[in-house]
């Protein structure tokens, strides 16, 4: 539709992530599930780290389903998490760590490193 605006939405929950793409026609907003996918840590012998390679290429596959079945005119990108700090990279966009899975019994630093 030549009037439509597309907006792809990336929620990475605790257990589960989507892609989503929100088509905006006029003052009518429509929602689709392009992507689903399970979302879990992994057990490294320091302890339970997110699977955050995994979780970019989930992220990657559903930027593909959404450009193939909405074309590449999106209009914005955001993305949302649940317990999934944000992943750091250094200065040649390498990962500099693995990132710790935090509970509702820990705290978080701002730099992804688990405080018990």
């Amino acid at each position: 539709m030549p009037n439509q605006l597309a907006f792809l939405a990336l929620d990475l929950g605790a257990e589960s992530g989507r892609a989503v793409v929100g088509l905006l026609e006029g003052d009518r907003l429509r929602l689709e599930e392009v992507h689903r996918f399970p979302n879990g840590p992994v057990r490294l012998p320091d302890g339970l780290h997110w699977d955050v390679l995994r979780l970019w290429t989930e992220i990657k596959r559903g930027l593909a389903l959404t450009v193939q079945e909405h074309g590449a005119d999106l209009a914005g990108v955001g993305q949302i998490t649940a317990w999934v700090p944000l992943i750091a990279l250094d200065k040649r966009l390498e990962w500099c760590y693995n990132l710790h899975v935090c509970t509702s019994r820990q705290v978080s630093s701002h730099d992804g490193h688990r405080q018990d």
